[in-house]
């Protein structure tokens, strides 16, 4: 899991123009992590954490929350039974660095996808970027009613359609006049274009794990034929770190 999961938060961060830092004069930043302890959100969390910048990492589940205190986030926030989880994030970003701006994130990373996309951009501070990887919200949890995968399952279908007709537009009128700005990838597309720059990425990030100062997030393996019921954990909610199928 270390390379696809660490090259990805690695991308995720210089989109967000946080890592790596370009010089020791730049300030700390403020930063927001959703799915903080999946894969890609705990190497997210480790590499901003590593550049020296302050971290407010979101987990869906209490139980989530000492994986990513390991990884040294400065605030840890659970989302279920917490109606106030946003608020929690609201105030964790603190006071705006120049009186009269608005208060915000310098960057927020989501993987989330409709369920947080417009509170993530709604909570950027002047020229803050929205980074997003992923939209794995759009998806049913296993056990609901939405969930049948069946090919025939007109529930599954409407469910993804209605999550695709309510994906926030984001506005470039309004981004020009708030400086903030949203950027999107997906790493697999990217390999023919930049594939020097993930060597040199993924050297760096060995350096930090060779120095101690990365640690691999848990890793589920599967045999390939219970694809199925790995799928069933990543769409539970209650997976940490990456899972793996495992084919012979």
């Amino acid at each position: 899991g270390l390379p696809a999961a660490a090259l990805t938060a690695a991308y995720a961060l210089e989109l967000g123009d946080v890592w790596p830092r370009k010089d020791h004069r730049d300030r700390s930043k403020r930063l927001l992590v959703h799915s903080a302890a999946g894969g890609v959100g705990s190497f997210l969390v480790q590499l901003a954490k590593a550049q020296g910048h302050f971290v407010v990492g979101i987990v869906g589940r209490q139980s989530k929350r000492e994986l990513v205190q390991s990884f040294n986030a400065d605030v840890v926030i659970h989302k279920e039974g917490n109606p106030k989880w946003k608020a929690e994030a609201v105030e964790a970003a603190g006071a705006p660095l120049v009186p009269g701006e608005r208060s915000g994130y310098d960057a927020i990373f989501d993987a989330n996808g409709v369920s947080t996309l417009s509170w993530s951009f709604e909570n950027l501070g002047p020229c803050g970027r929205l980074v997003v990887y992923g939209f794995h919200s759009m998806l049913p949890k296993s056990g609901s009613v939405w969930a049948s995968r069946s090919c025939c399952s007109v529930l599954y279908w409407l469910y993804l359609a209605y999550n695709y007709l309510r994906t926030p537009a984001f506005n470039p009128l309004d981004m020009t006049a708030s400086n903030r700005s949203v950027m999107a990838f997906n790493l697999s597309f990217l390999f023919d274009f930049e594939v020097h720059k993930f060597v040199a990425r993924f050297e760096n990030i060995l350096k930090l794990a060779n120095e101690g100062k990365l640690k691999t997030p848990p890793v589920r393996v599967f045999p390939a034929p219970e694809a199925r019921s790995a799928h069933d954990v990543l769409e539970s909610g209650n997976s940490v770190g990456k899972l793996v199928l495992e084919f012979e």
